[in-house]
């Protein structure tokens, strides 16, 4: 865990003995479970199994990354998101563009520009910040075309801004489509590529007419199947598929093990995360780890959906689903930005006041972010 890491957590801690103060508290319990889970399974029998120093460092760094969702619970009060999001806006995004630009590669803006769900609020920013928000997507989406996460992720919010304005005639019964195939399609996809009937990837990799050439790189490749097989076919040979390898291992891997031992010096083939959320968490956690995963998003995204007062959080319902699915090709679990503000989309879908809230009111808090001044009324 390197000591920004460490930072972070202690003061996420800190600020949730602090602030958490609801009187919704059953329906965090899932959360609790999670966490009862994750001490005991992860940590726990990571300082059981660990044999040596780099396996002491990877426990560490993994309480710092499994310890993530406690986010849900510091961000439940609009107060608080909202002093952390002006924050973010008047200083951290001006450092952004007049520094992190010019010398990021074009396909890792979506780590360091700001929490994405905020662009979702388009349509109903002041005249300049619409612009600037038009323009940081257009970016996102065009910048790298051999960036496929972050086109998607952009794609999403675009789709969402225009759905805004199709709102009136969008019926519920459409977001509770979209919002439980996004929970459901990757279950099957997953269960038909295992089961050997049909691989999606394996599929439009073979396609030529799915094949674009972007410089050395064809947007179609199949970076991920590898990764499936080795971290599925690591758990059934360690015997470890329903309660992890702990924090202290990663999966077995024959095509990237040997550089981790060259490096390390391990005498081990294996490596501790892969490019994506869920797998990694399946590897430290197993399949009840995965579970409980699903049900922290299941969960807010459910009551985002079914019992808010306003239609915002009725789209961010649809971010959230979304995350859960794209969380089996992406988003790995690392302390970002962008799962920052993933897991504020979480915390948003938990709180009674953000679900409470009118549209009106979900738009003049949201204004209030981009306003350099301090407004009381909106944020007490």
């Amino acid at each position: 865990m390197s000591l920004t890491g460490l930072s972070v957590l202690i003061a996420l801690i800190i600020y949730k003995m602090k602030y958490f103060a609801v009187d919704n508290k059953k329906d965090y319990l899932i959360i609790w479970i999670y966490f009862l889970w994750m001490l005991s399974a992860g940590v726990i029998r990571g300082f059981i199994v660990v044999e040596n120093i780099n396996e002491m460092k990877d426990v560490f760094s993994g309480i710092c990354l499994a310890s993530l969702p406690i986010i849900v619970y510091v961000y439940t009060k609009p107060a608080l998101m909202w002093k952390t999001l002006h924050l973010w806006i008047w200083f951290v995004v001006p450092a952004f563009f007049l520094f992190y630009i010019w010398i990021l590669p074009y396909d890792q803006y979506q780590f360091y520009f700001g929490p994405l769900f905020l662009m979702c609020f388009i349509p109903v920013l002041p005249k300049k910040w619409k612009i600037f928000g038009i323009f940081f997507m257009l970016l996102m989406m065009f910048a790298d075309f051999g960036a496929r996460s972050q086109m998607t992720k952009a794609l999403i919010v675009v789709l969402i801004c225009i759905g805004y304005y199709f709102r009136k005639w969008i019926p519920l019964v459409l977001f509770s489509i979209v919002h439980w195939l996004c929970y459901i399609v990757p279950i099957v996809i997953l269960y038909l590529a295992i089961t050997g009937v049909f691989n999606p990837l394996e599929y439009m990799a073979e396609s030529e007419s799915m094949t674009y050439d972007i410089g050395n790189e064809y947007i179609n490749a199949d970076t991920r199947t590898i990764l499936y097989e080795e971290t599925i076919l690591s758990a059934v040979k360690n015997d470890y598929i329903w309660h992890g390898r702990s924090l202290a291992r990663g999966n077995d891997s024959w095509h990237f093990g040997a550089f981790t031992d060259e490096q390390l010096k391990t005498k081990r083939y294996e490596r501790y995360g892969n490019e994506w959320c869920h797998p990694n968490v399946f590897t430290w956690l197993g399949l009840i780890g995965v579970f409980l995963f699903f049900f922290i998003y299941l969960k807010s995204s459910f009551m985002a959906l079914y019992r808010s007062n306003n239609i915002w959080m009725k789209f961010l319902s649809m971010f959230i689903a979304f995350n859960w699915a794209w969380g089996w090709l992406e988003n790995c679990l690392v302390l970002d930005v962008l799962n920052i503000g993933i897991w504020m989309m979480i915390a948003m879908g938990f709180s009674k006041q953000f679900r409470a809230m009118s549209d009106k009111e979900i738009e003049k808090w949201v204004n209030s972010i981009f306003k350099w001044k301090y407004e009381k009324d909106i944020v007490a």
